[in-house]
């Protein structure tokens, strides 16, 4: 299954804190994306020093390690929502307070190894999840955190998202 989808359809019809993630994922084949992202996101966290692991920016501001506990932590809310809405659940679902999952999460106590193996199993998830949707329930929809959300507005948003943090590690971190 080859899924091309239409970025500025998908972003128009999305909130814009998300329809700004989906502008940022890249061109090209859904899948293709989301396997191919799993395999730069480690290599990118990889690479840091582990002096700058545990480093914040600014007071409030989370470190490498938190933003990866956070990326896993917000792709499960989102492949959540699509395959909810996939499912034609049209429950509104509430949304999350990612500070506090954040706080919650004890990701400086982890090992950024430990984290990455984490990301890279929810993204596995990911993957099977979308592998497993007819591409007629791509368009779907529903209400998550009072806004209208899309099943492929998830799954992009979950690719921009990424590509979000790293660019603001990459600009205030390295």
């Amino acid at each position: 299954m080859l899924l091309m989808i239409d970025r500025t359809a998908i972003a128009a019809a999305l909130p814009d804190y998300m329809a700004g993630y989906v502008a940022q994922a890249p061109e090209g084949e859904l899948l293709t994306i989301l396997q191919a992202q799993m395999d730069t996101t480690r290599e990118f966290y990889r690479s840091l020093v582990p002096e700058k692991e545990t480093y914040r920016y600014a007071e409030g501001k989370w470190t490498p390690r938190e933003v990866v506990g956070h990326l896993s932590d917000s792709e499960r809310v989102f492949q959540y929502r699509a395959m909810r809405f996939a499912r034609n659940d049209r429950t509104d679902l509430p949304g999350f307070e990612q500070d506090d999952y954040v706080i919650a999460d004890n990701a400086n106590e982890r090992s950024m190894t430990d984290l990455l193996a984490e990301l890279r199993a929810v993204r596995q998830g990911s993957i099977y999840l979308l592998r497993s949707l007819p591409e007629s329930t791509l368009m779907r929809g529903g209400t998550a955190n009072g806004l209208e959300v899309t099943v492929a507005g998830l799954f992009l948003a979950t690719v921009g998202h990424v590509v979000h943090h790293e660019r603001v590690i990459r600009e205030r971190y390295l």
